[in-house]
């Protein structure tokens, strides 16, 4: 990458600079945050208890869907299992769905009058109070703790592990003493990412029945209180740089432990091992289990859209009745401009990340572990908070109150998605040849057009980047919702209020699964460049 950094000459800073100024844009509010401390009212809870319920929820959580994913990896990787394998492919899209759709379909299935649990009572757990909250959250990292584990495995050394074939241990000593200490650092690692999505997570404290203030986290709070508690917004100011202290500490750890993750250079082809039959039964059926646990609310969601338990079957009306406006929606709220605003968010959030991205890429791998320490520490409604405070008076000044939150939901869900689509781009370049770039060098390409031909030389991960930025901006849920206002609602938020209205759950469900269509139409789109990403 320094070679390519002088061969840019002076156009290789420009981008920096463009990347560094996308990243400060909305970097910088979180600082104002800090320097905008007031004085604080005593918070309406006892914020020892919330922090300790967040803590031990976020870590339970995380516990559960490394153990649950962990195995999968282990099979994937190490024994080539084929079903395992297209697991592993299968859950990006569970992962990258917006959190909103996946609580609707917890909710649909597991929720009173269930589709589940009017069969199955103890269903209901999943889907009520704090057991449905550490069961919404480990659904979430389930897939995360699979795709980490499986490339923890596929990197071990070939050598090693066919040295184990040698020796005929139990499949229990096998598993216990050799294959899951290998894989452990991508345990780690996904357990760690685990733990910060499980501790911002927002949809389910806010959505699930039997958790308001009760369960709420400490991110469901400072949301509450910004929102809901005009007198307490010094409060959780102050409660939101708490929050950024005590992520940062993790986001060092995760920062630091990613160092330490198996290289790409060193990956090796799965299936060193062979299940035997009984194992292979076993392990077919288990995966099978998961995939069903981790497709059955998506497809609940579109189910529900057509048939729920307080209408009945409704077939196509509830689409119709929120096309005409006949759904009970707020003055000035329709469904076709909440889709235009998602697509519009999308495709913009999509053109700031590929150019920071590039930016970073030229800068190397410094710039790149920083933006994602900033991310991990600065959750959504933080994040939301602080473009609020810092940007809206002056934009509401400039362009008006009703337009004044677009360019910052477009900021944080750069934010969002910028973490992931800069280290596509940067992984692509950096596994060009270096024989490739002499001779363009040779050849008298240099600049901008060496740029724009290293580029195209990637097109999978420049194809990649664009993906995962459309899809987070699609999911993006708790920033959006601190900025948002009724004109510029997105689908996600749309369907928040939808089913926060009463007895609507067929009405959230139907715009719920136009959100998930989108979201996997972009999907089945990138799927080429996605396997060759993954």
């Amino acid at each position: 990458m320094q070679l390519l950094r002088r061969a840019l000459g002076i156009h290789g800073p420009l981008f920096t600079l463009v990347a560094l100024f996308i990243v400060i844009t909305y970097t910088g509010p979180l600082l104002y945050l800090a320097l905008s401390l007031d004085t604080p009212r005593q918070p309406p809870f006892d914020i020892l208890r919330i922090l300790s319920w967040t803590t031990i929820q976020a870590a339970a959580s995380a516990t559960i869907s490394t153990v649950v994913g962990w195995p999968i990896g282990i099979l994937a990787g190490f024994y080539g299992h084929r079903l395992s394998l297209m697991t592993r492919i299968a859950g990006f899209p569970v992962f990258m769905a917006p959190s909103v759709a996946v609580v609707l379909g917890f909710i649909a299935l597991y929720g009173s009058g269930g589709i589940v649990s009017q069969w199955i009572t103890q269903a209901r757990l999943l889907a009520q109070g704090w057991t449905g909250i550490i069961a919404v959250h480990s659904y979430y990292n389930i897939p995360l703790a699979i795709v980490l584990t499986y490339a923890s495995a596929i990197a071990a050394e070939k050598p090693s592990i066919e040295l184990i074939r040698l020796y005929h241990v139990s499949p229990h000593k096998l598993w216990f003493r050799v294959l899951l200490p290998i894989s452990s650092r991508g345990a780690i690692m996904a357990w760690l990412l685990a733990f910060v999505y499980s501790f911002t997570g927002l949809a389910a404290p806010l959505m699930l029945e039997g958790t308001a203030y009760k369960y709420y986290t400490l991110e469901a709070w400072i949301y509450t209180l910004f929102y809901g508690f005009p007198g307490y917004l010094a409060t959780a100011v102050w409660l939101a740089v708490f929050q950024i202290l005590l992520l940062t500490m993790v986001a060092f750890a995760l920062v630091v432990f990613s160092e330490y993750m198996p290289r790409a250079t060193r990956f090796v082809r799965a299936g060193v091992l062979m299940l035997s039959r009984r194992a292979n039964i076993i392990a077919t059926i288990y995966t099978i289990l998961v995939l069903v646990f981790l497709y059955a609310p998506l497809v609940a969601v579109v189910y529900v859209s057509f048939w729920d338990p307080y209408r009945g079957w409704s077939g196509l009306q509830n689409y119709v009745d929120l096309l005409t406006g006949e759904a009970p929606l707020p003055l000035g709220v329709s469904l076709v401009k909440a889709i235009m605003n998602t697509l519009a968010y999308a495709l913009a959030t999509a053109s700031l990340s590929l150019i920071a991205s590039i930016g970073v890429s030229w800068t190397g791998s410094r710039l790149l572990a920083a933006l994602s320490f900033i991310s991990i520490a600065a959750s959504p409604v933080v994040l939301g908070l602080a473009l609020y405070l810092s940007y809206y008076h002056m934009l509401a000044s400039v362009i008006g109150p009703s337009t004044a939150p677009i360019p910052m939901i477009v900021l944080s869900h750069t934010a969002v998605s910028l973490p992931l689509a800069a280290r596509s781009v940067w992984l692509g370049l950096t596994r060009l040849r270096r024989e490739l770039l002499d001779m363009l060098l040779i050849s008298g390409v240099k600049g901008w057009r060496l740029a724009f031909t290293l580029l195209s030389l990637s097109p999978s991960s420049l194809a990649t980047a664009i993906l995962l930025s459309i899809v987070a901006s699609m999911g993006e849920f708790g920033a959006t919702l601190v900025l948002s206002t009724p004109e510029t609602w997105s689908l996600g938020i749309l369907v928040y209020h939808l089913y926060g209205a009463g007895r609507t759950l067929g009405y959230a469900a139907a715009a719920c699964s136009i959100l998930l269509l989108f979201v996997l139409l972009v999907t089945a789109m990138g799927s080429r460049w996605l396997r060759e990403w993954l």
